[in-house]
């Protein structure tokens, strides 16, 4: 058994509709991850796809906050919500990054707390696969057919489990007889 503390990455906010709730959900946890226990590396996906990674893990009590809309639309950094405390100039705590950059970053495991389209859709599934980096939740195929209610209700009823009855009703259907 070691004591080297794990370096956990925490993937939120993201491009999908979901964005802002998704940042509330990471925030959550990054601020219940023990700090004794894991290193932690809050990685802030913009509404246009960049990454903000931090430039080193929060360790100890280092508060933590997502970028503001404000930032994120003009590409600012995150400000180093400690800087008040510690009455010093405020410096930036992340900056953009390729994806790639959190396997140079030694993250142990990944948490997965992106919402929607390019979080629960297995596309961040398959690139942390592609990365070699172990993450939480389903794997690509698993959340993809959830993403895809229809295929997944088929292949629960397909496998003969129980389902309550259900219809697809496409768009231009719904329009026209509601």
């Amino acid at each position: 058994m070691t004591d080297r503390k794990l370096t956990v990455a925490v993937l939120m906010g993201g491009r999908a509709t979901e964005h802002d709730i998704s940042l509330k959900s990471g925030t959550m946890v990054v601020g219940a991850l023990d700090r004794a226990k894991y290193d932690v590396v809050p990685v802030q996906i913009r509404r246009d796809g960049v990454w903000l990674l931090p430039n080193a893990p929060l360790t100890g009590d280092t508060a933590w906050l997502p970028q503001s809309e404000e930032q994120a639309s003009s590409g600012g950094t995150l400000p180093d919500p400690m800087a008040a405390a510690k009455r010093s100039a405020s410096r930036d705590i992340a900056r953009p990054m390729p994806a790639e950059e959190i396997v140079r970053r030694g993250i142990d495991v990944v948490i997965v707390a992106l919402h929607g389209r390019y979080g629960e859709d297995g596309s961040v599934q398959g690139m942390l696969d592609t990365l070699g980096l172990p993450y939480t939740g389903s794997g690509v195929l698993g959340s993809a057919l959830a993403m895809d209610k229809v295929r997944a209700k088929s292949l629960i009823a397909f496998a003969g489990l129980r389902t309550p009855a259900w219809m697809v009703v496409h768009e231009p259907a719904w329009r026209d007889d509601r």
